[in-house]
């Protein structure tokens, strides 16, 4: 019998989240969120709203960033990233000029509204999965290296990287230790070609390996060579 993982409360609270907020899931990526923007005088935007002529058609305490509802930027990360951002861990920020394209490209809100979104805002700041820290709202730091901002491949996988006094790391490998995974466990479950439903994760923090769900899987897709049919009573 499988012997359950001292995980497993972390599988669960990842399974809940893939059960009742499934938009809050997404496999292929580390994790993503809406651009914020900030006029300059306390006044935050996310990506979710409509613009009214020369103003945002909602209140402007919602807009607040101590205000907001912890959905209001639309995170979403895969297993992984949902394992270090539910045990202290923070996306690192880079910030834009409103109306300015790089290479992360501009949001369709300033392609909807032109002129009067960026009249309206000052600033947006991006968040940046790949590279997390133990701190709120820290800046990806340059790496001194290459000149350039730092990237989860610039980093030792285990070890991380300080710059300035803040450390950064790798969210693939804080996502194995808190999961507690062994590496081929944990290469199998981070895998982004493979979505998991919350049963999956609640077996695996079961003790389950996840390549024995895969099989499973698998299994269950074959089809009969008989008639061509899943699960017929050929098989």
């Amino acid at each position: 019998m499988a012997e359950l993982r001292e995980s497993h409360e972390l599988f669960n609270k990842i399974a809940d989240i893939i059960d009742f907020q499934p938009m809050k899931y997404n496999q292929g990526v580390w994790g993503e969120s809406a651009t914020r923007f900030e006029d300059g005088d306390g006044l935050i935007a996310w990506d979710n709203f409509n613009l009214d002529g020369e103003y945002i058609d909602r209140d402007a305490a919602d807009l607040k960033e101590e205000n907001r509802k912890d959905d209001a930027c639309g995170t979403a990360a895969c297993v992984a990233g949902w394992a270090c951002l539910l045990s202290g861990y923070h996306p690192t920020l880079i910030e834009g000029n409103v109306g300015e394209q790089d290479a992360y490209g501009e949001t369709n809100l300033v392609q909807k509204y032109g002129t009067r979104f960026i009249n309206l805002f000052r600033s947006k700041t991006y968040f940046q999965y790949n590279v997390m820290c133990d701190k709120k709202d820290v800046m990806t730091p340059i790496n001194p290296n290459t000149g350039r901002l730092l990237t989860m491949e610039d980093m030792h996988y285990e070890e991380g990287v300080t710059i300035d006094g803040n450390h950064f790391v790798r969210p693939d490998h804080i996502g194995q230790k808190l999961l507690k995974l062994e590496d081929y466990d944990a290469r199998v479950l981070f895998d982004g070609d493979t979505d998991w439903n919350g049963d999956d994760l609640r077996r695996i923090g079961k003790g389950m390996a996840p390549d024995e769900i895969c099989m499973e899987r698998n299994d269950m897709d074959e089809s009969c060579d008989d008639c061509g049919y899943d699960e017929c009573e050929c098989l």
